[in-house]
């Protein structure tokens, strides 16, 4: 499958000529007309193609295909975190700065390379696959095809800190991605797996090891998805065509992206599975925009591209009950997790929860907009 352009379309009203945007203390100009070509080869299905839109970013520069994982952390959405030479020994995590516009939507790429952030290989081969999250701690974990591992890196460390044989444990070789169960979810907090060739979906947990990695324990709960699952992303409740809990699972084999309402284990209902994208060649990586709640996905050659889909509400991951509101029952939550690790409660990734989260609940109070 092939990615073009039927022609050059600038998105809405953001991508006039000398637009900035300040994040923090990072300022990025669009000093040229910032462009973001409308995917080819893929199509929203219906009903969601009434309510969502999917742009292509292209190719990030200077981080060698096919791509793998990746993710954008809340306290940095500059950066796109994302892996590269995906499923080779060589593999790493590249960091690539992300161009917003006043909209806070991801334009485009910024035009410098990629920098490394760490390796990202395998046990004795392979390497980093279509799973890379933040965990508790603030670690990367990732997953490594096709030698069935998970990988750890610790936040300043440029090499893996450790990696587990999932074999070991009883997850079908070889495992293609993971995610956390995010805030607002039931289970929040819990490692979720799925093995890409035997295409079946595991739920896990983790536990500290006393040197800031984590161990993760034998999984539960395995159900068999189909279709080569390679990302997952958590969607919430009331976003369009969703009425409950659901997740996005990219699809390799089936190249497309499906959705599945929730149990109440944040596990699949496998009888509820519905098409969210179709055409979607070398389908990978699925992330969240911490700004704007849009779904980015990568894809594993296929153009080594990643796309965006425009459309969900933002995440509000201080709203620990999930009831749309951050307030009194998501403060009490807080308090009764203070000073616990493995919490949702921890809401920035520091491995504790304490003052910090306290002052982003705090910032966060009222409707989630």
């Amino acid at each position: 499958m092939s990615f073009g352009y039927d022609g050059p379309q600038a998105v809405g009203t953001n991508a006039n000529q000398g637009e900035s945007m300040q994040l923090g203390s990072t300022i990025i100009t669009l000093t040229t007309l910032a462009i973001v070509s409308i995917a080819n080869g893929q199509s929203l299905s219906v009903p969601f193609d009434a309510s969502y839109a999917i742009s292509d970013l292209g190719t990030p520069p200077g981080v060698p295909g096919p791509l793998g994982g990746l993710f954008v952390r809340a306290e940095d959405p500059t950066t796109l975190l994302i892996g590269g030479s995906a499923n080779n020994l060589s593999a790493k995590i590249y960091a690539v700065t992300l161009v917003r516009g006043k909209d806070g939507h991801i334009m485009s790429f910024a035009p410098e390379p990629a920098t490394i952030v760490a390796t990202a290989p395998g046990i004795g081969g392979g390497g980093i696959d279509g799973g890379l999250a933040i965990g508790p701690g603030g670690v990367l974990f990732y997953t490594a095809y096709s030698t069935n591992d998970i990988g750890q890196i610790k936040p300043g460390s440029t090499v893996p800190d450790l990696l587990t044989d999932l074999t070991s444990i009883g997850v079908a070789s070889s495992v293609g991605t993971l995610a956390f169960v995010p805030p607002g979810f039931s289970n929040a907090g819990k490692l979720k797996l799925a093995s890409y060739n035997a295409s079946i979906w595991y739920s896990s947990s983790v536990s500290p090891n006393g040197d800031g990695t984590f161990a993760i324990a034998k999984p539960t709960t395995p159900i068999p998805i189909g279709g080569g699952p390679e990302g997952i992303l958590f969607v919430e409740a009331g976003n369009p065509e969703f009425a409950v809990n659901s997740v996005l699972i990219s699809n390799y084999s089936a190249a497309n992206v499906v959705a599945y309402d929730l149990d109440a284990n944040s596990d699949p209902i496998v009888a509820t599975k519905r098409t969210f994208i179709n055409g979607v060649g070398g389908a990978e990586g699925a992330a969240r925009d911490p700004l704007t709640g849009d779904y980015l996905f990568s894809t594993f050659q296929s153009g080594n591209r990643v796309l965006v889909v425009r459309g969900f509400s933002v995440v509000c991951p201080a709203d620990l009950n999930g009831d749309g509101a951050v307030g009194p029952q998501d403060l009490a939550l807080l308090l009764g997790d203070w000073g616990g690790t493995s919490s949702p409660a921890d809401l920035d990734s520091n491995g504790i929860v304490g003052a910090s989260d306290l002052a982003i609940l705090l910032g966060a109070w009222g409707p989630c907009t």
